[in-house]
């Protein structure tokens, strides 16, 4: 197999859409927590506040709901995304060669091989590559870096190959990772 060598520079806005898909659409627990958790939180919240005949009562029933909702989406979603997004704002350009055997990357900071087995899974959108390490970090490529449809194929089929390749996911939200 030929190798697939990629220069890889995300800007702000790619690294913050792909993470955040991958948060919301691949965890599960944060999928629970941001769509079913906190908006629930919010309106037992809004219910206590309605409902409740006590003078002071309502204030504290919704604080605590309210903050609940808060601290589930700050521990799950914003905290997770900000450490990435900090990661990714600090690199520079990356140099990486895919092969059968490792992946080899190199910048001006430093130059490193990873092993296949080292990542977990491979998904791809619409815009993007992405490949999740065992430590649950995201590793983004954008399609843009690709030079030719060829190269987009051979990676397409490396990927299949040697990882766990989710499939891509089909309308609105999947067009704007």
């Amino acid at each position: 197999m030929q190798e697939i060598q990629l220069k890889v520079k995300c800007t702000n806005k790619e690294a913050r859409k792909a993470i955040s898909y991958w948060l919301i659409r691949f965890q599960k627990m944060v999928a629970i927590w941001v769509y079913v958790s906190c908006p629930l939180n919010f309106l037992v919240g809004v219910l206590a506040l309605c409902f409740t005949g006590e003078r002071n009562a309502p204030i504290y029933h919704v604080s605590f709901w309210w903050f609940l909702a808060f601290m589930h989406l700050l521990s799950y979603y914003v905290i997770p995304l900000g450490y990435q997004l900090r990661t990714y704002r600090n690199r520079q350009m990356i140099i990486y060669t895919f092969s059968d055997d490792h992946i080899a990357t190199w910048s001006i900071e430093v130059e490193s091989k990873i092993s296949w087995p080292f990542l977990k899974k491979a998904h791809e959108t619409p815009a993007a590559f992405l490949l999740v390490d065992s430590q649950d970090f995201v590793h983004i490529f954008p399609k843009r870096c690709f030079e030719n449809e060829t190269d987009l194929e051979a990676f397409r089929a490396l990927l299949e190959r040697k990882l766990d390749m989710l499939p891509m996911k089909r309308g609105r939200r999947a067009e704007k990772a």
